[in-house]
């Protein structure tokens, strides 16, 4: 039987954003709602400071409480896939939640090789731009995700892989991808 006196936890992280670009740290510009509710119910993390600027390294730092010289995790490959994953003797925050007795969920971006500790997962990966091809890049498989991928062509016939060709055209190579995406906000 589950204690119902163990609270919630949700953690939610994001790629490159900055403190200061959400309402609960105060931008007075940018509109954060439903981030600064959370925020305002739950703790914040003022003074985390990276332990690696590089992402996969960083998430194994954050997802083990330990230093990237002691995980193992200290580089990325250029091909996401062969970057090496934490060692099997390793635990994550998650799995210590799954041995006390929580039900563990990863949705999004985790980008960890391989992604563990989570009873339920729809994750999928960047979407950095240098992938140009949904399929077939030397740094691996486009990110975006099967379940997704599944999703938009369902709903829409072609347009995952019109992402990719958008990605493709010279406008937005040479604008480093700042275009609007070619799909609808909805898609």
């Amino acid at each position: 039987m589950q204690d119902d006196s163990r609270p919630n936890i949700l953690l939610i992280t994001t790629d490159q954003q900055r403190w200061d670009t959400l309402g609960c740290y105060g931008n007075p510009h940018v509109r954060t709602p439903h981030l600064d509710a959370l925020a305002a119910r739950g703790a914040r993390f003022e003074t985390a400071i990276v332990q690696n600027p590089v992402c996969i390294p960083s998430r194994a730092c954050l997802q083990t409480g330990r230093y990237t010289h002691q995980h193992g995790v200290e580089y990325m490959e250029s091909v996401i896939d062969d970057t090496p994953g934490l060692p099997p003797d390793e635990l994550t925050v998650m799995e210590r939640l799954q041995h006390a007795g929580y039900r563990t969920a990863a949705f999004g971006k985790i980008h960890m090789m391989p992604e563990r500790g989570f009873h339920e997962q729809q994750v999928t990966g960047g979407k950095g731009q240098r992938w140009t091809r949904s399929a077939g890049l030397p740094i691996g498989l486009a990110p975006l995700g099967r379940d997704y991928a599944a999703w938009l062509e369902a709903r829409d016939r072609g347009a995952y892989e019109r992402i990719y060709e958008q990605r493709r055209t010279p406008e937005y190579r040479r604008d480093k991808g700042t275009l609007s995406n070619v799909l609808p906000l909805e898609e």
